[in-house]
C-alpha cells in the first residue's frame, strides 16, 4: 500500500512537470537522464527515446551546446548553481535562445530550461531603436538639449546645440543656460510662463549669446517629457543666423532694385533743371560786377554744382554708371587726389602716400577711381574734426584659387591692394555692420547724404573687386580695397619673385583657429612655402600641441574669436608656459588694442592672402629673431 502511495505521488509529480512551461531534465549522479518533461524535448528538439538514459555530453552533443555541456561538469558532485545561455537552430534559419540553469540536489542535478527567444528579440530591438535615435540624436542638423525642469539643468546635449552655444559637451552638461550665460535669468523665466500657458513652444525666435559675445539667432522649440518617472525638457534649437543675413541682404537688394529703377528718372530730371541753372549762373556771373551779388550767385552755383555731382553719385550706386575700363596708374591717380587734399582740406589734416615702385596697373574706370577716393577722402576728414594723418598705402597682392574662398567669392589672380587708413574717431561694430547701407550717416542733417560709402563699394563691386574695413573707436579706420591688375608679363615675373622672397627655412609654425578652411588654406600655403605646420581648431588643442612641441615652434598665429577659449586667454597661458614664445594675433572684427593688450608679438587682420600672410611671417620671424 505504501508502495502505491509512493508511486501515485510519483505520477503526480510526473504529470505535473510533463505541463511545465520550462523544460526540465533530471539526472543522476553519473550524469545520465533520468527524466525530461515535454518543454525540455522540445527545447532541445529530442523525443524522449533519444534522452532517457543518455548521458549529458549525448544529450547537449552540438557546437552550439558546447558551453552547457561545461557548466554541467563544473556541477557534478558540487553545490553551486550555475547558468548558462545556449542556442539551438530552427528550421527556418532562425536560433531559438535558451536560459539553462543547473541545479546540483543531494544525489541528482536539476536542469530547468527557459526559452528567452522573445525576450532577447525585444531587447535587441530596443537595444537597436536606442541605437537609431542616439544616432538621429547627435546627427541632426538641428540642436538638442534635455535638461531637468525644476532647476534647467542640462542631461544631454549634441553636437549642434555645442555648435550654436559655443561650448563643449563637458563643460554644458550640468549646467543651466543662465550659468553658462547663454540666456539671461529673465529670458529662461518668460519662457517657462510660455510653456505653462501654452504646454509647448513651436519656433519661437530668441537670441543666444556665445562665450565669445557673438549673437545666433534661433528659432527655439521646447517640450515638456517625463524620463524615468523625472519631469524634464526637450529643446530643439534651429541656429537661422545666417539664413536671417542672407533675408535682409535679400531685403536690401530688393531695396536697392527699387532705387535703380527710379534713379534713372530722378538724375535725368535733375540734370534738365540742373543744366539750365548752371549755365545761366554762368552767364550771370559775368554780367555782375557788384562783389556782394557776385558772391552769391557763386554759392548758388557751388550749391547747383554739388547737387549735380549728388545726382551723379545717386546713378553711379544705383545703376554702376557706364564704366571705360583700361589700364591705369593707381599711383598717379593717388597723387592727384592728394593734391585736391592739400588744397582744400583743413591745415591740420596731414597726407602720407606709400605708393612703392613696381606697383602694378589697374583695370579699372579712372573718373570711378578717383571719385571713390574722394569719397573715402572726405570720410575721413569728417572723422578728425581736430586733424589727423590720412594714409594711402598700396601693394601688390595675388590672389590664389585656395584664397578667394576667404574673400567672398574673389576671383583667384593678381590685384592692387590700397589701404585708406585715418586716424579719426572710429567706429562701433554696430556703426560699421551699416556704412555701406544707402543713405545711411552718422553725420548731422544737412551735412551727409548717407551715399559716400554706398558710391564706393558700388565702384569696387563693380570692378571685380573686393572691400573690407577694419575700425576701432577711438583708434581710427582703414578701408582695405582689392582691385584687379593688368595681368601683363612684368607683373607675372615680379608676383614669382615676391613668392619666391617668402620661403621659409623648415620653420615650425602652430596655426590656430576655429574656421576649417582658413586652417587648411594656410597650412597649404605655409607647407608649399617651406614651412612645417601644426594647426589646432580651438585653444585646449594649441595647448598640448604646443606643450609637445614648445622647443620647436618658431611661431604661434591664433584667431581670437574661439569657442570655448578666446585667444587672449590662449596667449596669457602660451606666456605662462614659455615667456619668449613668439605669437601672432589675428582677427577680422575685434580691436586691436584687446591684443595688444594680451601680449602679442604682433597684429595679422583678416581676412589675408597666401602672399600676405608669407610675408608677414617672414618679417615677423625676422623681427623677433
Amino acid at each position: 500500500m505504501e508502495q502505491n502511495a509512493v508511486d501515485q505521488y510519483r505520477g503526480d509529480w510526473q504529470n505535473i512537470m510533463d505541463h511545465f512551461i520550462e523544460g526540465c531534465l533530471i539526472l543522476d549522479a553519473e550524469g545520465r537522464c533520468v527524466y525530461v518533461n515535454h518543454a525540455a524535448m522540445e527545447h532541445l528538439r529530442r523525443p524522449q527515446h533519444e534522452l532517457i538514459g543518455a548521458s549529458y555530453p549525448d544529450i547537449f552533443r552540438g557546437v552550439e551546446f558546447a558551453d552547457a555541456v561545461s557548466v554541467i561538469h563544473d556541477c557534478l558532485g558540487g553545490r553551486r548553481e550555475k547558468s548558462v545561455e545556449v542556442a539551438t537552430p530552427l528550421n527556418d534559419g532562425s536560433r531559438r535562445v535558451l536560459e539553462l540553469k543547473v541545479m546540483p540536489q543531494n544525489e541528482f542535478l536539476l536542469l530547468l530550461s527557459q526559452d528567452t527567444t522573445s525576450q532577447k528579440e525585444a531587447e535587441r530591438g530596443r537595444r537597436e531603436a536606442e541605437d537609431r535615435l542616439n544616432a538621429a540624436f547627435h546627427s541632426s542638423p538641428a540642436g538638442i538639449a534635455l535638461s531637468r525642469k525644476h532647476d534647467g539643468k542640462f542631461i544631454d546635449v549634441n553636437e549642434e546645440t555645442c555648435r550654436i552655444y559655443g561650448f563643449t559637451r563637458d563643460e554644458i552638461i550640468g549646467k543651466t543656460s543662465v550659468e553658462l550665460g547663454i540666456l539671461e535669468a529673465e529670458a529662461r523665466r518668460g519662457l517657462l510662463e510660455t510653456l505653462k500657458t501654452h504646454n509647448s513652444l513651436r519656433n519661437h525666435p530668441l537670441q543666444l549669446r556665445r562665450p565669445s559675445g557673438e549673437i545666433r539667432e534661433v528659432l527655439f522649440s521646447w517640450e515638456a517629457v517625463e524620463i524615468q518617472n523625472e519631469a524634464c525638457m526637450v529643446a530643439t534649437i534651429v541656429d537661422i543666423t545666417e539664413q536671417k543675413k542672407l533675408y535682409e541682404q535679400n531685403l536690401q537688394l530688393q531695396r536697392l532694385d527699387t532705387i535703380g529703377s527710379l534713379a534713372g528718372g530722378i538724375v535725368h530730371d535733375m540734370n534738365n533743371i540742373l543744366g539750365p541753372i548752371l549755365m545761366a549762373l554762368t552767364i550771370i556771373k559775368r554780367k555782375i560786377s557788384e562783389p556782394g551779388d557776385k558772391h552769391i550767385v557763386e554759392l548758388l552755383e557751388t550749391n547747383a554744382k554739388r547737387a549735380a555731382d549728388l545726382s551723379r553719385q545717386i546713378l553711379t550706386f544705383a545703376r554702376g554708371s557706364e564704366m571705360k575700363r583700361a589700364p591705369l596708374d593707381l599711383g598717379l591717380v593717388v597723387k592727384e587726389v592728394n593734391k585736391l587734399i592739400e588744397s582744400t582740406f583743413p591745415a591740420n589734416i596731414l597726407c602720407r602716400l606709400e605708393m612703392p615702385k613696381g606697383l602694378w596697373h589697374i583695370s579699372a574706370d579712372a573718373t570711378q577711381v578717383h571719385q571713390l577716393l574722394m569719397n573715402l577722402s572726405v570720410n575721413a576728414r569728417d572723422a578728425m574734426p581736430n586733424g589727423g594723418e590720412l594714409a594711402f598705402e598700396a601693394e601688390n597682392a595675388s590672389i590664389t584659387q585656395d584664397d578667394s574662398r576667404l574673400f567672398r567669392g574673389l576671383n583667384a589672380g593678381l590685384y592692387v591692394l590700397l589701404k585708406v587708413s585715418d586716424e579719426g574717431m572710429g567706429m562701433t561694430p554696430e556703426i560699421r555692420e551699416k556704412i555701406f547701407d544707402p543713405f545711411f550717416t552718422t553725420k548731422e542733417v544737412g551735412k551727409g547724404t548717407g551715399l559716400g560709402l554706398s558710391t564706393v563699394s558700388t565702384i569696387v563691386r563693380n570692378h571685380g573687386g573686393f572691400l573690407d574695413v577694419y575700425s576701432e573707436v577711438g583708434k581710427g579706420t582703414q578701408f582695405r580695397i582689392y582691385l584687379p591688375a593688368v595681368e601683363s608679363e612684368s607683373a607675372v615675373h615680379t608676383q614669382r619673385e615676391m613668392l619666391e622672397a617668402v620661403q621659409g627655412n623648415g620653420e615650425l609654425i602652430l596655426l590656430v583657429d576655429n574656421d576649417a578652411i582658413i586652417r587648411e588654406i594656410a597650412t597649404i600655403s605655409m607647407r608649399a612655402a617651406g614651412y612645417k605646420v601644426l594647426n589646432a581648431a580651438d585653444g585646449t588643442e594649441a595647448i598640448g600641441l604646443y606643450g609637445k612641441h614648445m622647443h620647436e615652434v618658431s611661431l604661434v598665429i591664433t584667431d581670437f574669436e574661439m569657442p570655448s577659449m578666446n585667444g587672449d586667454v590662449l596667449v596669457q597661458v602660451l606666456r605662462k608656459m614659455n615667456n619668449s614664445a613668439r605669437i601672432v594675433g589675428s582677427s577680422g572684427s575685434e580691436e586691436r588694442s584687446k591684443f595688444e593688450a594680451s601680449g602679442i608679438n604682433a597684429f595679422l587682420p583678416k581676412p589675408y592672402t597666401s602672399e600676405s600672410l608669407l610675408r608677414f611671417i617672414r618679417d615677423t620671424l625676422r623681427q623677433t629673431l
